[in-house]
């Protein structure tokens, strides 16, 4: 069960530095405090795709990487080439503690439930794998006493994991009867691969005497968009605060941090120090914007350049 996550996980982190050019917003709960999504076509078809070739290649030789592309193998498809968007939502912040739950689609017929639940049998004789009908869902258990995953194939194309019976038949419920209700990520910049939205983080505990908790208690959300449109990646984060005070205080806070991460940057990764330069920050009304617009082929070339000299300085310490 573990690797299957990771797999779903090594999918999605391809796909990202991490929305679809459209959430199936039907399927996601209307009170869900974190969604993310990822459209994983949408980023196998832009430049920023040969960052996944590059970053594999640095890491062919990783006891990790071998072992899923094993793992890939015994499950009969590969979510980094096959897999079509990951969508992951939460009803609290809590997620270690309360869970979520992950809703994968692929691009074909090729989640074959009893192919892939043997082969997560085989990887661990110490889970425990029982079954338990849900309508006309089939819903697995996965793990020991301590931690137990749940997985529903709900076609060929799509699967569900979650933490909980609870959890899992509620998601199953809503994906359904597609009355879910989530609207805040319907509509996303043009070029999209990755959306990310989180609220609530108004009703979160702190401490009082900590000015930057209190602050961050004065966010009502923080949305993100990665993506890449007419040659150009691109970073679109909005965090919208309760008053203009607020969103002053935290633009005032990022336009003095700036200078400083890309001068630390600079001293280990110069091609990389140069595009933090180009972010942008500014507040309108109670929001703060983040935003950045950069040459997808010169953040391809910096990232080569950096692992290469990664691996010069690597090769010299041996």
């Amino acid at each position: 069960m573990k690797k299957m996550l990771t797999l779903l996980a090594m999918a999605a982190a391809t796909c990202s530095p991490l929305l679809a050019a459209s959430i199936k917003s039907n399927v996601v709960p209307a009170d869900s405090k974190i969604v993310a999504h990822v459209d994983v076509e949408a980023f196998r078809s832009s430049a920023l795709a040969e960052l996944s070739k590059i970053i594999e290649e640095a890491n062919n030789n990783s006891d990790e990487i071998d072992g899923l592309k094993e793992m890939t193998a015994k499950l009969g498809f590969d979510p980094t080439a096959e897999l079509s968007s990951v969508t992951a939502y939460a009803s609290g912040l809590d997620v270690e503690n309360n869970g979520g739950v992950i809703i994968a689609e692929a691009t074909n017929p090729v989640m074959i439930d009893t192919k892939i639940i043997d082969t997560i049998k085989a990887e661990d004789p110490n889970l425990v794998v029982t079954s338990a009908k849900s309508g006309s869902n089939t819903i697995y258990s996965i793990g020991s006493d301590e931690k137990t995953g749940k997985l529903c194939f709900i076609d060929k194309k799509t699967l569900m994991l979650s933490d909980s019976d609870e959890q899992i038949n509620t998601a199953l419920k809503t994906f359904a009867a597609k009355n879910g209700g989530f609207k805040s990520l319907a509509t996303t910049p043009a070029g999209s691969f990755f959306s990310l939205q989180v609220t609530g983080l108004q009703d979160i505990a702190g401490d009082s005497q900590d000015p930057q908790a209190q602050m961050i208690k004065q966010v009502s959300a923080i949305t993100c968009f990665v993506g890449e449109n007419q040659g150009n990646a691109f970073l679109n984060v909005k965090v919208s605060t309760l008053d203009q005070a607020t969103a002053a205080q935290i633009n005032q806070m990022a336009q003095g941090m700036l200078p400083f991460i890309a001068m630390q940057a600079a001293q280990n990764a110069p091609e990389i120090a140069g595009m933090l330069q180009q972010i942008k920050v500014s507040a309108d009304g109670s929001d703060v914007n983040v935003v950045l617009n950069y040459p997808a082929k010169d953040i391809i070339q910096a990232v080569k350049k950096s692992i290469s000299q990664q691996n010069a300085s690597a090769s010299l310490i041996q």
